[in-house]
């Protein structure tokens, strides 16, 4: 079997990248032809030598033209697409869709807008976007409503469907370990409180960084400091307010890059994982950090793995409040199940598509 994963692969790491990162290993480690097009970017990268990578570079027109001769050339196996902006891929949709005409097709649903932005379209428009996911062998849904939408409105057939988080377990378990690879600022910095939140995410207003820096000034704990990580997509007006905000308090820090070894050492560290956003798809990072133990405090936009503390986004006083559970209760906010075995889900997938 041969599967070929379109999409962005790290650096930078986070969401689609760290997924297709890992599932690219599972791959490997089941003996599967595994092959990753990384359409991400215009930069070079530094990739594992143990990784079968072709990086797509230049103009978007160029990249497509490319990508396609590259899927066709691969043809008959599974060709897995990564989607997070919908918008990005569907002008392209009826070229890769020929190319990939002798291969089974399969998509995973990366993006929490994905149901909004359809709605948002003109009728046309939907028509087009549902014929296209009509095309493809199966879909992996981020949630049960994605799911919902796929059969009700863009009459995709029930057993096309799979609902299957994007979370991967990642790097082994490394407590003895975490302290001695985060870098020297963010360790000082750690080191100066009882308890550390974190929260990451695009530098875009709704992953609701404001409203964490907003909580914890409520909270008024001298021994409660946050870390902010940013990766990927920026809006950069809004990545320097929260930017100032941090800098004129003590116990904000804004952390940089980091690999899937560094998160792993910074969330075997902290105590409390936000996630702030408006609009989800499940959250492959609150995945993440509860896989490592952490207490998870997790906006209600989305239905959330349970266990996760949850409130209204763009109310920081409700966010204040669930910190301090959290803080005053060890157990609060702890997620039992965060779905370890997906990745043995997605290849069940696979297999049956040539059954």
């Amino acid at each position: 079997m041969k599967v070929i994963h379109v999409g962005a692969y790290p650096p930078p790491y986070g969401g689609i990248t760290s997924h297709i990162k890992r599932l690219d290993a599972v791959c490997r480690e089941q003996r599967i032809t595994s092959i990753v097009i990384d359409t991400y970017g215009d930069e070079p990268k530094e990739i594992s030598s143990d990784a079968n990578v072709v990086a797509l570079r230049g103009p978007r027109i160029q990249k497509l033209i490319k990508l396609a001769g590259l899927l066709k050339r691969e043809s008959g196996g599974i060709v897995h697409f990564h989607l997070s902006a919908l918008s990005n891929f569907i002008w392209g949709a009826p070229l890769l869709l020929y190319a990939t005409r002798d291969s089974k097709r399969v998509v995973t649903l990366h993006s929490g807008s994905f149901v909004g932005f359809c709605e948002s379209l003109p009728p046309f428009m939907q028509a087009y976007v549902h014929s296209i996911f009509r095309r493809f062998n199966h879909v992996l849904a981020a949630n049960p409503d994605q799911r919902d939408y796929l059969v009700t409105r863009m009459e995709v057939p029930s057993q096309c469907i799979s609902v299957i988080p994007a979370f991967l377990p990642s790097v082994p378990r490394l407590p003895d370990q975490a302290w001695s690879l985060l870098s020297g600022a963010l360790h000082a910095f750690c080191r100066q409180f009882a308890h550390i939140a974190l929260i990451t995410g695009f530098a875009k207003p709704y992953y609701g960084f404001h409203n964490a820096i907003q909580a914890v000034d409520l909270l008024a704990d001298p021994t409660v400091g946050l870390v902010v990580h940013f990766y990927t997509s920026t809006d950069k007006v809004y990545k320097q307010r929260i930017c100032d905000l941090a800098k004129a308090r003590r116990n904000v820090y804004i952390s940089g890059e980091a690999s899937d070894v560094q998160m792993a050492a910074l969330l075997n560290v902290i105590r409390i994982f936000i996630r702030g956003t408006s609009v989800d798809g499940d959250s492959v990072a609150l995945r993440e950090a509860a896989y490592w133990g952490r207490q998870i405090v997790a906006t209600d936009c989305v239905r959330r793995p349970d266990g996760c503390l949850l409130y209204p986004f763009d109310d920081p006083q409700a966010l204040s409040k669930r910190l301090r559970q959290a803080i005053s209760n060890k157990t609060a906010g702890i997620v039992k199940n965060p779905g370890v075995g997906n990745g043995q889900r997605i290849l069940q997938v696979y297999r049956e598509l040539f059954l």
